[in-house]
């Protein structure tokens, strides 16, 4: 019982000594600006539709919290010429333009609303890259036991360097049905990934978002070999008619490119509690989002 006392007593004194050993420390943390935010995603041909809002701030939690600005002054220059100033529309939630945008021109959007610093940001509208072909082969390889088809997407990539595009592989859908994200390889050594070598055709690439640059075939004929897993494609018969699943070049600018690119990896490491923070790639200047025209050509896969 006396060794149980001292043991006690031991226990104690260790305690007070760590609890007088405590400090309290004020840490000041600097006034959070919140700034403005921007979200235009247009295509070559057709108005733009300018989402504004503001960046949260520490002490606002909760998906009810409306960041939305609807009293903001939007103006669009095309060719650093003021083509319009926007009106919010409640219809759509946005501000629309009349403006259509063509291709190889450059468009600027400039944002104030009182309590802010200005934000702007720049964009030039790409050409549209045709589609030479699309052609499948049934069951060219197996992986883990699995047979997979290969798609050959064909295209001519323009004489100017420096061309980024995506790629989406969608599987067959209508109003009744939906295929959703699934695995995609490819051998093709332009192909990137986010966060992996590729180049062994064995990474699984996300369907809805596969990257290339013209690094390696500028101003050439590319021919892109994909591996897909044949249920994934279809095709799908609906009652009436056979729904074919569809692929899509979108060309698009480097800022879209990177943008795109940071959103997968952050999207990827949502809810890996080991995962680096991710900074998801903005073009505005004093503020966040993005601005991005593109050019798309899709195509049926039979």
């Amino acid at each position: 019982m006396k060794s149980n006392n001292s043991i006690y007593s031991l226990i104690i004194i260790a305690a007070l000594f760590f609890t007088s050993c405590e400090k309290s420390i004020n840490v000041n943390v600097p006034p959070q600006v919140s700034r403005l935010t921007g979200a235009i995603i247009g295509e070559v041909g057709t108005p733009l539709y300018v989402t504004v809002g503001r960046t949260a701030k520490l002490t606002e939690s909760g998906i009810s919290t409306d960041l939305a600005i609807r009293d903001a002054k939007v103006q669009l220059y095309e060719d650093d010429v003021l083509a319009e100033t926007l009106v919010y529309d409640s219809s759509v939630a946005s501000y629309p333009s009349a403006t259509i945008t063509r291709p190889g021109h450059r468009y600027k959007v400039r944002i104030a609303a009182p309590g802010y610093e200005d934000a702007e940001a720049t964009e030039t509208a790409p050409t549209l890259v045709p589609v030479t072909r699309v052609e499948r082969q049934y069951d060219v390889r197996s992986m883990d036991g699995s047979k997979q088809d290969a798609v050959i997407l064909t295209f001519t990539d323009p004489p100017s360097p420096n061309d980024h595009y995506v790629i989406a592989i969608t599987g067959p859908q209508d109003s009744f049905q939906y295929h959703g994200d699934f695995c995609v390889y490819s051998p093709d050594p332009a192909v990137e990934s986010p966060q992996e070598d590729v180049t062994e055709g064995s990474v699984c690439l996300h369907s809805y978002g596969i990257f290339l640059r013209d690094i390696i075939f500028n101003g050439q004929e590319r021919a892109v070999k994909f591996y897909v897993e044949g249920g994934s494609l279809g095709p799908y018969y609906n009652g009436t008619d056979s729904i074919y699943a569809h692929i899509t070049l979108w060309h698009v600018s480097e800022a879209y490119y990177r943008h795109l690119q940071t959103l997968q990896v952050a999207f990827d490491a949502g809810n890996n509690p080991f995962a680096e923070p991710v900074n998801v790639h903005t073009n505005f200047t004093n503020g966040y989002g993005i601005f991005a025209i593109t050019a798309m050509e899709d195509r049926e896969i039979r």
